[in-house]
């Protein structure tokens, strides 16, 4: 009796709180009946714990439910637990028990027809999962589980359209399912439409924090939430027990890419080809793996077939851009050519489908061509900006995937934080979800930090012209996570590019590049769709790591051999620049070169450098090949090289300064474009070009062979060079700020008036007083 009456009580108790957390009573009242006998009570105990991920709890209920020998029905739901919990631990065999027994006995159960579907899509049997899940439906159109998993049918079959339109349908039924939210997403990501995928991943991880394919997903395509180790680990595991697909082979091929496992990288590629020769993911993992091993003459012509073929992804297209920076055999003028190119395909639709002044800003002629902005230029600056009034501040917004340990962060490090002194008030646009140390030290000093990752061009040109922007600053060019087609909307009366690249975007809509007098002197006429601007002597102001070693003594003066090294990517040791250090360990015996390389973690990479190296004559333990590691780890090992070797044509930015700050002088060989030229600009603010920028190849050679021959000058300069270093504008952030904000001010005004600031105009001096505003954080 009291039995009973309990009963009643737990139930009329929770129809009066569920509102407020009823289900403790729910569960209360099951657990009262389990312990009765009653099998369904306890199957639904099962389920519960199942779905709270106690696998152990789990299956003691189910295992307990069949042996109350209950009706088909419930026992059936029963072994689809026990079959759950065995895919959990990757025990198919097991979980194919499973689902036959609660087939047998209930054979029309949807929830075992649906986990038998899933079994053959992991098994990679798709087309077999679909009919069986199109029969469920057909029984049950409303069954969440088949919904779902006919998305993943699709996906794998390739009719990415038809699930992407049917798990939009779903999503507005059904908007908190994290899986359905996941595998909509996947669907994006086969269409290339990567920022709709990143949203809807980062809806699913919200509304399940711990569910893995979710984190696994946002490592895949931005590389942050978690380790990549153990992303790539994770996707080994599931091709071993499931077997290849194209989209696991993808998946993995390009998270080995990125890890830098190369060689493997590679193969996965290539044997998603042997089922697919068309297929982008495959194509653009090879081109990676050849221009991150070195061999750009190879990765070029594949980056160039992509671009052709690559429709509306104008990031894909981007990369050939990008590649064309590694080529010795290019002309300054082909060069320019493909970023035109890429702006006329680009750029200038973005423009023509802007609204308002922005699309009438967007067509204005080449800015060093002619000095002058357009009269329709001068009415969108007009109209939405003017010159700034009541001495309020300029809002300048910074647009960047790389706010975060990396050189334009780095670059901006001591700079962001002294814009305020000078009438500026900087906002960033984040472009990545990257974050780390470096992106905490910068957020603090910027009034607003807007993460954008994820916004299509539209929106993300609202929240810059509702930011009020006087100028917006492009820091990637044709970098990852670049957003040039919002720039060609026009998000500013004044729009420039500056740190992140090294060449012109090719974008007329972007007004102004700032560059430096050694860069791009005038006299070489550097081809660009901006004005070029100089930035004082130089167009850099580094932060020094604090965390940098004391400079070691050169290793030639300690008896060791003398060493030349190189600490740049592997994509800038085209042929030439192989035949050109060949030929310096030729004539210098006794010699090593130390390269260090995050590519160079690959064994396959490694014997390839040291086979090309061997076919140009030079004994392979001459080289010491390390991998790369902790940026720290990676000053430290400056200590081991007496003479750094540039490459070129894509000389060291980040890399050269840094060796300069542990004592290590660069040689290098300027050309004709910017990108060949950052050494040497450096070399010249420090007084050493003379010595260490070459006028040819053979003067490249002859340079670091006298070296080799007579050390005793670097000995001497490497224990000063910090010093002078430290003392230049290369490490002056304050001096920075000022010239930046000098030309800001500069560049808006003119705006205003309906004029440009002519080539080549030089800002040296800091306004005329320091420009003291009120923090206005926001």
């Amino acid at each position: 009796m009291s039995r009973l009456l309990g009963s009643g009580l737990l139930r009329w108790l929770f129809r009066l709180v569920r509102p407020f957390g009823g289900d403790v009573f729910e569960a209360a009242l099951e657990t009262q009946r389990a312990a009765a006998g009653d099998a369904a009570a306890r199957q639904a105990l099962a389920k519960r714990a199942l779905e709270a991920g106690f696998d152990e709890e789990a299956r003691a209920h189910a295992e307990a439910v069949l042996a109350l020998n209950p009706e088909p029905t419930v026992a059936a739901r029963a072994h689809v637990t026990l079959a759950a919990i065995a895919r959990r631990r990757d025990d198919l065999a097991l979980a194919q028990t499973h689902l036959e027994a609660a087939l047998a006995r209930d054979p029309s159960s949807r929830e075992a027809r649906t986990n038998c579907a899933e079994l053959l899509l992991q098994r990679g049997q798709a087309q077999a999962a679909l009919a069986l899940l199109d029969a469920v439906l057909a029984e049950d159109p409303d069954f969440l589980p088949a919904a779902i998993n006919r998305l993943a049918a699709w996906v794998e079959l390739g009719a990415y359209a038809r699930a992407r339109d049917e798990g939009e349908r779903l999503k507005k039924r059904y908007p908190d399912s994290p899986e359905l939210l996941l595998n909509l997403a996947n669907a994006y990501v086969q269409l290339a439409e990567g920022r709709k995928a990143v949203r809807l991943a980062k809806a699913a991880l919200a509304r399940a924090p711990t569910l893995p394919e979710a984190k696994i997903f946002l490592a895949a395509l931005v590389g942050d939430l978690v380790e990549l180790r153990a992303v790539v680990d994770h996707l080994e595991r599931t091709l071993a027990l499931r077997g290849p697909s194209t989209e696991r082979l993808a998946l993995l091929a390009g998270a080995h890419q990125a890890a830098g496992n190369l060689t493997r990288a590679a193969a996965l590629a290539q044997e998603l080809l042997a089922q697919a020769p068309t297929h982008l993911g495959a194509r653009l993992t090879l081109a990676a793996v050849r221009s991150n091993s070195g061999h750009v003459e190879e990765s070029d012509p594949l980056y160039a077939a992509l671009s052709a073929e690559s429709g509306h992804l104008w990031g894909m297209a981007s990369n050939w851009c990008f590649e064309g920076n590694y080529l010795p055999t290019i002309t300054a003028e082909a060069l320019f050519a493909r970023h035109r190119a890429w702006a006329e395909r680009f750029a200038a639709p973005a423009a023509d489908s802007a609204a308002g002044p922005s699309a009438e800003a967007s067509s204005l002629p080449a800015p060093n061509q002619s000095g002058q902005a357009s009269e329709r230029h001068a009415r969108w600056g007009r109209a939405l900006s003017g010159q700034p009034q009541g001495g309020r501040p300029l809002r300048v917004g910074f647009f960047s995937g790389d706010l975060c340990q990396h050189p334009v962060g780095a670059l901006l490090a001591d700079v962001v934080p002294r814009l305020g002194r000078y009438g500026v008030e900087p906002l960033a646009f984040s472009t990545t979800l990257r974050e780390d140390d470096l992106t905490r030290h910068l957020k603090p000093h910027f009034a607003a930090w807007h993460e954008i990752y994820d916004l299509e061009d539209e929106p993300l040109v609202a929240r810059a012209r509702a930011a009020a922007l006087d100028v917006a600053v492009d820091l990637s060019g044709h970098t990852a996570f670049h957003r040039l087609p919002a720039f060609a909307k026009r998000l500013a009366p004044v729009q420039v590019t500056w740190l992140g690249y090294f060449h012109s975007t090719g974008v007329a809509a972007i007004d102004y590049l700032l560059t430096d007098p050694e860069t791009s002197p005038e006299a070489l006429q550097q081809h660009f769709a901006e004005t070029p601007i100089y930035l004082g002597e130089s167009r850099f102001a580094f932060f020094p790591p604090p965390y940098a070693p004391p400079v070691a003594v050169a290793p030639s003066a300690r008896g060791l051999a003398f060493t030349f090294g190189c600490f740049n990517r592997l994509n800038k040791m085209n042929r030439e620049v192989v035949a050109v250090w060949a030929e310096i360990l030729r004539q210098a015996p006794g010699t090593r070169l130390w390269l260090k390389a995050g590519a160079l973690r690959d064994r396959g990479v490694v014997a390839d450098v040291r086979a090309r190296f061997a076919a140009e004559g030079v004994d392979p333990a001459r080289l010491v090949l390390s991998p790369g590691g902790a940026h720290a780890e990676m000053l430290a090992e400056f200590a081991m090289v007496d003479l750094a070797l540039d490459p070129f044509p894509f000389t060291g930015g980040a890399t050269t300064f840094e060796g300069l700050w542990m004592g290590v002088p660069c040689l290098t060989l300027p050309g004709l474009t910017m990108v060949s030229r950052q050494t040497h600009a450096m070399n010249a603010v420090l007084g050493l070009a003379g010595d260490f920028s070459a006028i040819s190849a053979r003067d490249y050679i002859a340079r670091a062979v006298a070296f080799a021959r007579a050390p005793q000058p670097l000995w001497g300069l490497r224990g000063t060079l910090r010093d002078r270093v430290r003392g230049s504008v290369l490490c002056d952030g304050e001096a920075m700020a000022a010239r930046f904000a000098a030309f800001a001010h500069a560049a808006v005004a003119a705006a205003a008036r309906g004029d440009k600031l002519p080539p080549y105009t030089r800002f040296d001096a800091p306004l005329a007083a320091p420009y003291v505003v009120t923090d206005k954080r926001r």
